[in-house]
């Protein structure tokens, strides 16, 4: 339960209207913006920086800056297209609506983009978004379809994701938070964090940060990402959390490689229920995700901050404790107090 009631309310009201990333994505972690929330309030924190080095579709940032939880966002993406969507839909943000006003959603405008080398901001964030809405499962990777295969012969056509006035809609309104972004990055994670690290040095960012670190998939990831991590890339992610002393969350599909992974390192990790919005068997299917983190303390059940879970967070709670996980999730490193919320 959120012990702070002020914020315990706002939440709940700001919870059903969060804005929607305008990005469709495989393993979108909107539902995390709940537990996030939680873990932030949970540990009578207010980050003045949220940063996420695997920015994908951004949905827990957006939400946080939505509840109000935290100042500023940080985006970081090792896709140029993804990095170059979010600079143009917050810093170019009528370009951009014209053009989707202005489109064809067509197999031949698909085809052309798909094959198309872009070297501008504006053509690649364009791009990132025609492919992203009409590709099967929003999937960039250079081997992605569109949405009703070349032949079209699906119920589902091309267009069927692109919506021109919902997705205007919530380009506006993610735009309305522009002010808040610190940055948005098309860096490789661990240069980034380095980056973060020296500007904090020198005065150039608040200190009072908090990442969330959401790295591609372990498995299948080849064929989810243009950018994906082959086994010792997430040996080497766990090999610098394990050090890092700036507060951070980790989330990660649940396999086996990875719960060894982290428990080798020393640390101890919760995984919760979740609906995956890409399936492989093109359709919703329950999952799991594990979430590990140096925080001084992690909530023990979930609480999803949109949408429906086959399982409710009370069910959740008594899965954990019969599992004997524990409710207070932490790791081997030491983490330096974020700045409290004033009461």
């Amino acid at each position: 339960m959120l012990r702070n009631p002020i914020i315990r309310k706002m939440a709940a009201r700001t919870r059903n209207n969060a804005p929607v990333s305008p990005l469709r994505y495989p393993g979108a972690k909107r539902w995390m913006s709940g537990y996030v929330s939680r873990s932030i309030v949970h540990n009578d924190m207010y980050p003045e920086l949220f940063i996420e080095p695997f920015a994908g579709g951004a949905s827990v940032s957006l939400a946080l800056l939505n509840m109000g939880l935290v100042e500023s966002v940080g985006l970081v993406d090792r896709d140029p297209m993804v990095a170059a969507f979010w600079r143009v839909l917050f810093f170019d943000t009528d370009w951009l609506v014209d053009q989707i006003e202005k489109t064809d959603v067509t197999l031949e405008k698909w085809l052309r983009l798909k094959k198309q080398s872009f070297r501008t901001e504006r053509q690649l964030a364009f791009q990132c978004l025609y492919l992203n809405r009409t590709s099967f499962s929003g999937i960039l990777a250079p081997h992605a379809g569109p949405i009703g295969g070349k032949s079209q012969t699906s119920r589902y056509k091309i267009d069927c994701r692109f919506n021109k006035k919902t997705i205007i809609s919530r380009i506006r309104r993610v735009a309305q938070f522009r002010e808040r972004v610190a940055f948005v990055w098309n860096l490789h994670w661990k240069t980034a964090v380095g980056k973060v690290l020296h500007m904090q040095q020198k005065g150039s960012l608040p200190g009072a940060t908090l990442f969330y670190f959401d790295p591609p998939f372990y498995k299948k990831a080849d064929s989810l990402y243009t950018y994906y991590f082959k086994h010792d890339d997430h040996l080497a992610l766990r090999d610098y959390l394990v050090e890092f002393s700036q507060p951070w969350i980790l989330s990660y599909d649940l396999c086996p490689e990875i719960i060894g992974m982290y428990k080798d390192g020393g640390l101890r990790a919760c995984d919760v229920n979740l609906i995956y919005t890409a399936s492989h068997r093109r359709e919703r299917g329950l999952g799991k995700e594990v979430i590990v983190s140096n925080l001084p303390s992690m909530v023990s059940e979930l609480q999803l901050g949109v949408g429906k879970s086959t399982t409710s967070p009370s069910r959740l709670s008594e899965k954990f404790h019969a599992r004997n996980v524990s409710d207070e999730c932490k790791v081997a490193a030491q983490t330096k107090p974020l700045r409290r919320r004033m009461s």
